[in-house]
């Protein structure tokens, strides 16, 4: 990683895994490392271990960029690319239509399955975007809508 960034903490994982967290100026980078790790008899542990400080960084950084350990050769190029001054449109995404779950998610989808039945799926919002007071965005795994509302 470039030098100009420099290691801020560490937070480590129940299952091993940890994510690095670097910053440098205004400008934030998270490495993970084996998060996605799992023995079938192992539980998942909260996903809100790695969203709570990834959120954190967010709001304290005006530029927060996160890679698995694995995509080096992606890791040196964005962070050469950042290191040069370049606007970035802020937006926010429609993150409904990403079907990629994670292990503890597609296990919510599996029970929510196993008790409500497939037709409930239906009901089930993925990534539901909300804002709070601040005006800052957030986004719930999964919102249930029910037929009342």
């Amino acid at each position: 990683m470039a030098e100009s960034f420099s290691e801020k903490e560490i937070v480590n994982y129940p299952n091993g895994g940890k994510s690095i967290f670097y910053t440098s100026g205004q400008t934030a980078v998270i490495i993970d490392e084996g998060i996605c790790r799992r023995d079938s008899e192992e539980d998942i542990f909260p996903y809100t271990l790695i969203t709570d400080k990834q959120n954190e960084y967010m709001h304290r950084y005006d530029k927060v960029f996160r890679f698995l350990a694995e995509d080096r050769d992606q890791i040196d190029h964005v962070i050469k690319g950042i290191q040069r001054n370049v606007d970035f449109v802020l937006r926010v995404p429609n993150r409904e239509d990403n079907a990629e779950a994670s292990p503890l998610e597609f296990r919510f989808e599996q029970n929510f399955t196993n008790v409500y039945g497939s037709n409930a799926l239906k009901y089930l919002v993925k990534e539901y975007g909300i804002v709070d007071a601040d005006g800052r965005n957030y986004f719930l795994d999964y919102f249930v809508r029910t037929e009342d509302g």
